[in-house]
């Protein structure tokens, strides 16, 4: 393989092509990665909900799509810098490309791009597997452009810092100087400054179910109108905690338009694309000339399909995901090789070939901490970028993005000169980029992960410990409409003291035993891993910090409790409706009077209609899930119907109250049936509360 990299292009039986690409080189070194934290706002909740719709190509295909396009031919790029060979000696392009077949199978991913940059070369880049199934073509890494997701955003940073740089955005000043119509309200203590939007610290709700991303081009709005429709609500003071947020960092770019007079695209082109000679690279996409400036033909020829990945095989969507209204946040579309231009310009104190796209110094600004993550030092967010060390213990600066099809990650390592860029075009792609990046670095570079020592709970943590103990939710959540549903499905963080005195810190993952290390600052027992909690003024506990932030909530609160209260409150309604029933036929009601059969059809009533709310919000969702739109096009009329339902439930509602009250006054009916009738009327307005506190009452949607 002569050392060289590789570009994948052979179709299934079709010879390889061989494709010469560019000597890049670039001039000293940096180090930038983004984080998990990052990701666009599809959750688990819309993962689960891809996998379950891809039901249309079979495995057998995939696979031997797959494995035709290894056959790909190899290219000399740049030689290989000495690497330490695997246990049976085996070359990194071997050891990645078997990697990769295997992974990809596992991991069911359609194609993937893959670049790696070292000492200022581009020494792999490769494409695999298909980026268009259903016309034969494959993936190239110098052709195929990817959608690369938030990754947007370190160009959206980037032109921010440029903009610092040359004077015309101070990062302490107020947003609204550099806004027009666009303006944020006052609130809380203090304004917004140009610094939170890159610390993912403005104080705003998530939102965006239905109308972060659009499927139809004629409703695609612009950047300025759609941050004039869609602002969200601020719920904490700016700064106070960390909650990703797209909308404040399309609100970054929106100010890079306003003081520079040119639009986001142009900027980006005059100012980063075309100095590093990313010729490949654009935020435009294939709208309707009317809309103004779209992406070039020759650019969207060459874009991969998305696709849905399933037990019996991948769905293709051909339809184009647009995130226009957005583009600051996630709307890039770049093959490999120009991403890893960009990674070398900010590994090489963010100059290329001669151009430079920042000054030394404020590129060394840019990498530097901005927001710790949490008070343990191994993380924190560097003017837009994340960086940890959860990789072989190597200092890395990254971002990942996710459209709801594709899935991407850049890391960079200055200490190593190293960066790793993958773009995958299938829903499950972060299982394959997760696992190929960790698994490259570790055999390029060795694991110098350092096991801390051991640590114990202080004597006297027994007697503090409960102000800790009980459940919290991620602060990138929506908290004003029916976005909140979104939530239910996150789970939340339980925390929970042992009887050793250890912190036990419950997740989705496994849980972590934790030991206090110095007042609200915890260590895991066995690994390099903080958690600090954060108080009030008077000492309550607010907000436990990790990764990512989470605000302490009561233990209703919890969306796993939420959805048990939820289910609980329904059984019994429905246990009642079904006794109510049969106490309705005749041989059991001819002794009742006209009072008992009243409140019998009243409370039956009122159930029948909570029935059909919760029938028609459910054949909505189901709706939307096998649309493929709920993302989209949420709410549907459906779902819109049964808001309405639930509007007329709670009238309804009144009357089996009303006959409960006169049922005691007149004391007809046995005690216990009293009893039992008032409890279902407490548990219908127990459902009340409960759907009204994740706003399911009413039309709380934007549209």
């Amino acid at each position: 393989m002569n050392g060289g990299i590789s570009i994948s292009t052979a179709g299934s039986n079709t010879r390889s092509e061989t494709r010469p690409l560019k000597h890049l080189k670039i001039l000293s070194k940096t180090a930038f990665s983004p984080s998990r934290v990052g990701n666009v706002m599809l959750g688990k909740m819309e993962q689960k909900i891809e996998v379950t719709l891809a039901k249309v190509m079979s495995v057998v295909t995939l696979l031997l799509a797959f494995h035709a396009g290894s056959a790909a031919a190899l290219t000399e790029v740049a030689p290989l810098p000495d690497q330490p060979p695997s246990e049976a000696g085996e070359p990194l392009e071997a050891f990645i490309e078997r990697e990769m077949q295997e992974k990809m199978r596992e991991f069911k991913v359609v194609g993937a791009t893959l670049a790696l940059v070292r000492a200022g070369e581009v020494i792999y880049a490769r494409g695999f597997g298909d980026a268009d199934v259903e016309a034969g073509r494959k993936v190239v890494a110098e052709e195929t452009l990817f959608r690369w997701g938030s990754i947007s955003k370190t160009f959206t940073w980037t032109a921010i810092m440029q903009l610092v740089e040359r004077g015309k955005v101070s990062l302490e000043a107020d947003v609204n100087e550099y806004l027009d119509e666009v303006s944020i309200p006052p609130a809380f203590d203090g304004p917004i400054r140009v610094k939170h939007l890159l610390s993912h610290t403005p104080g705003f709700e998530d939102g965006g179910l239905g109308y972060l991303f659009e499927k139809n081009p004629e409703e695609v709005l612009t950047l300025k109108d759609y941050l004039l429709k869609y602002r969200p609500n601020r719920v904490r003071p700016a700064g106070e905690a960390l909650a990703y947020s797209n909308y404040g960092s399309a609100l970054a770019g929106h100010i890079v338009e306003n003081v520079t007079g040119m639009s986001f695209e142009d900027y980006l082109q005059a100012n980063i694309f075309r100095p590093l000679d990313m010729t490949d690279t654009t935020f435009l996409e294939p709208l309707p000339e009317a809309f103004g400036d779209i992406m070039a033909p020759r650019l969207y020829e060459r874009v991969s399909k998305g696709f849905l990945a399933a037990e019996n095989g991948p769905r293709q969507i051909d339809g184009f995901t647009f995130v226009s209204q957005v583009a600051p946040a996630g709307a890039i579309s770049s093959t490999a090789i120009d991403m890893a231009k960009f990674a070398r310009a900010h590994l090489e104190d963010c100059a290329l070939n001669g151009a430079r796209i920042l000054q030394t110094e404020t590129c060394t600004l840019m990498h530097s901490g901005l927001l710790p993550l949490n008070a343990g030092g191994k993380m924190s967010n560097n003017h837009g970028f994340f960086q940890d060390y959860s990789i072989g213990g190597h200092d890395r600066l990254w971002h990942n993005g996710g459209t709801i099809f594709f899935h991407s990650q850049m890391s960079l390592y200055p200490d190593l000169d190293f960066a790793f860029l993958m773009s995958t075009n299938t829903n499950t792609g972060p299982q394959l980029y997760k696992h190929m990046e960790e698994t490259i670095v570790k055999w390029m570079f060795g694991d110098n992960t350092v096991m801390p020592e051991a640590i114990e709970p202080p004597g006297d943590f027994a007697a503090r410990a409960d102000k800790y103990v009980g459940y919290y939710q991620s602060t990138r959540r929506n908290y004003s409409s029916i976005e909140v549903l979104n939530s239910l499905f996150q789970g939340s963080v339980k925390v929970t003291v042992d009887s050793e005195g250890y912190l036990v810190i419950n997740s989705d993952a496994e849980p972590v035993k934790a030991a206090e290390v110095k007042p609200n600052l915890f260590r895991a027992v066995d690994k390099d891993e903080y958690f600090e909690f954060v108080e009030d003024k008077s000492g309550d506990v607010l907000y436990l910090k990790t990764m990512a932030s989470h605000d302490k909530v009561a233990w209703h609160q919890a969306p796993e409790n939420r959805l048990l209260l939820l289910a609980a409150t329904l059984v019994f309604l429905g246990v009642g409706y079904v006794v109510l029933g049969i106490r309705s036929l005749g041989r059991f009601s001819r002794k009742d009077g006209a009072l008992l059969q009243k409140a019998r059809r009243r409370l039956l009533a009122s159930l029948t209609v909570w029935g059909a709310f919760f029938v028609a919000l459910i054949a909505g969702i189901i709706k939307h899930i096998w649309a493929n739109d709920l993302i989209t096009e949420f709410p549907s009329q459906l779902v819109v119907g049964a808001l309405a339902i639930g509007i007329v439930a709670c009238l309804v509602a009144l009357l089996p109250t009303w006959t409960a009250i006169l049922l005691w006054r007149e004391k007809a009916w046995s005690i216990g049936w009293r009893c039992y009738y008032t409890l279902l009327v407490l548990a219908v307005w127990l459902l009340v509360a409960q759907l009204n506190a994740i706003h399911l009452l009413g039309f709380n949607y934007i549209n």
